[in-house]
């Protein structure tokens, strides 16, 4: 009897250090000045202020409409946008795994899972972003829609190559290098704490 009495209270005692070692993880992850979904969630926030400078684009084209006509602008102007609309998506999902009521680490793992799979699409789509602004600036160049680039048509197109590759190798890494420093490092830090639960 007093065996059973022993293993209950050793049963107790470790779902209490169970308890509390997930309570203090989900404070780790929730501090909302120090921890990863604070420091995610101010890194996120600066993306509401390119919203001004999208809308500063939109004024200029509406004053000046001969920018309807001109690719690089557009090229731009997408460039924000989907920037745009991808940070603020993951901005919400950080926001809802801070909520109290997303204790729940099922669910934590799968909002983390989303904003890592959302990270991961930005990073490619910028990689391919790069080199259709090549492209691009190429057929630009080509069809004289645009008479700032003459001066680089006129070098041959294989020096062109060989400054463009250079380029967006050098583009992706300091890209990549820059997305870890900024958010890479608090994603991980969050999946190795949520890990723990």
């Amino acid at each position: 009897m007093e065996l059973e009495n022993l293993k209950s209270l050793l049963n107790e005692s470790a779902l209490k250090d169970h308890a509390t070692k997930k309570n203090n993880i989900m404070e780790l992850i929730q501090n909302k000045s120090k921890g990863p979904l604070a420091a995610l969630e101010a890194k996120l926030k600066w993306n509401f202020y390119l919203f001004p400078v999208f809308i500063i684009f939109i004024i200029d084209f509406i004053k000046k409409p001969e920018h309807i006509h001109r690719p690089s602008i557009w090229m731009v102007i997408i460039l924000l946008f989907v920037t745009f609309c991808d940070f603020t998506y993951n901005y919400f999902i950080v926001k809802s795994i801070q909520r109290k009521d997303a204790t729940v680490t099922g669910s934590m793992l799968k909002q983390i899972r989303k904003l890592e799979a959302s990270f991961k699409w930005h990073n490619n789509f910028l990689k391919i972003y790069l080199v259709i602004i090549v492209v691009l600036l190429e057929i630009i160049m080509f069809y004289h829609i645009e008479k700032d680039f003459e001066p680089w048509y006129a070098v041959s197109i294989w020096i062109r190559i060989v400054v463009y590759i250079p380029l967006i190798a050098v583009a992706d890494f300091f890209n990549r290098s820059s997305f870890q420093k900024q958010y890479g490092q608090h994603l991980a830090n969050l999946k190795k704490l949520a890990a723990q639960l």
